[in-house]
Parts: structure tokens; C-alpha cells; sequence
């Protein structure tokens, strides 16, 4: 499992594939909005409130996570990473942070 941090200064943020590279959601419904996070197959887009610092946990498909305290903001998803490559991206769409991962 590996974790990062990521400036929400903007109040939105993407976790994407970056080998691929794909077109962040559009499409919002009233449940992507109370929820704070709108999912596609290769990226999601987070809309957390007000500024924070949000980590970012991996947990591959045949592990679970247990998270070790309580939150003020938590968000559960996920995203297929195919070419191993996952990046965090600003708004709108600025990139700050490339990582490597297992697939």
C-alpha cells in the first residue's frame, strides 16, 4: 500500500492513468455531487470542501484497506491503472504529482 498527499487549494483534483490520459468526467448528477467525487474507468475527478490535504491511499484489488482513524472527509472509489503510471492533476487539469505503480 502506498500513500500520498495532495493541495486541494482549487477544490477539485483528479487521480487518472496518466499513460492513458483520459477525458475527466463531465456528466455530474446530483449523487456524484453529495457523494464529492464523480468516477470513470481510468479516472476521478474529487471535489472535496474547503481546503485540504487529501491522502491518497492505493490499495491493489486483492488487498483491503482498514483505515486507522476517523476522517472529516472520506472518500471511497475506484479506477483501473493499466499502464501503471497514476498521476494526481490539478484543477483544471495541471499535473502535480506522477507516481509508478504495481498493476
Amino acid at each position: 500500500m502506498q500513500k500520498y498527499t495532495v493541495d486541494s487549494s482549487y477544490r477539485q483534483f483528479y487521480i487518472a492513468d496518466a499513460g492513458l490520459d483520459p477525458d475527466a468526467p463531465e456528466d455530474w448528477s446530483d449523487l456524484h455531487v453529495e457523494q464529492r467525487f464523480n468516477a470513470l474507468r481510468n479516472i476521478v475527478a474529487l471535489c472535496p470542501e474547503g481546503d485540504i490535504t487529501a491522502r491518497i491511499i492505493c490499495v491493489p484489488p486483492s488487498q483491503s484497506f482498514r483505515q486507522e482513524s476517523q476522517q472529516d472527509f472520506e472518500v471511497t472509489t475506484q479506477i483501473t491503472i493499466e499502464t501503471g503510471q497514476l498521476a494526481v492533476y490539478g484543477w483544471p487539469r495541471e499535473l502535480l504529482e506522477e507516481y509508478l505503480v504495481n498493476n
